[in-house]
């Protein structure tokens, strides 16, 4: 009898069908990746599928997090922030129309004008809101070294005159 057949690796199969140099790899979408392969990875990844180096492709994703989300402060930026004017009503919503035109123009981000027009809103309802009037305050003093444990009103012979 003859020998066992034993199928052929993945690198064999690769080599048959003539495509040595593409990736074995499959996108999100379920296709061939098709990238050229490395020599590192034994001619059969690209290095984006090559399983020895994904933890550094994390690394660099989330490093890449890191920077997309970081505040970028450009010196024009920082100058119109300075020129920002509430102390009333048309200031306020003059504000938010120039952060609206700055969104659009990539100056900042969407998160950093939603969080200009909630301190926009609580700066109007601030202005809005009626002035509270002061009240008066009154401050009753129980002295208990007598002995008792009433919270009722001081007897009149241990009152003391007012001023």
């Amino acid at each position: 009898m003859g020998e066992p057949v034993v199928p052929p690796s993945t690198l064999q199969q690769t080599l048959q069908r003539g495509s040595a140099s593409r990736c074995l790899g499959r996108r999100r979408d379920g296709d061939e990746c098709g990238m050229t392969v490395t020599a590192s990875s034994g001619g059969r990844w690209c290095p984006k599928h090559d399983p020895e180096r994904q933890h550094l492709l994390a690394d660099e994703a989330r490093a890449a997090a890191r920077a997309s989300h970081a505040p970028r402060l450009t010196p024009e930026l920082e100058a119109w922030a300075d020129s920002i004017d509430w102390d009333d009503e048309a200031g306020v919503h003059r504000s938010l129309r120039e952060a609206a035109v700055l969104v659009l123009k990539r100056g900042l981000t969407p998160a950093q004008a939603q969080a200009m027009a909630k301190l926009a809103d609580l700066r109007l309802r601030q202005m809005k809101a009626p002035p509270k009037p002061a009240t008066a305050l009154e401050v009753v003093v129980s002295d208990f070294r007598d002995g008792t444990r009433s919270n009722g009103p001081a007897s009149p012979d241990r009152a003391e005159p007012t001023p």
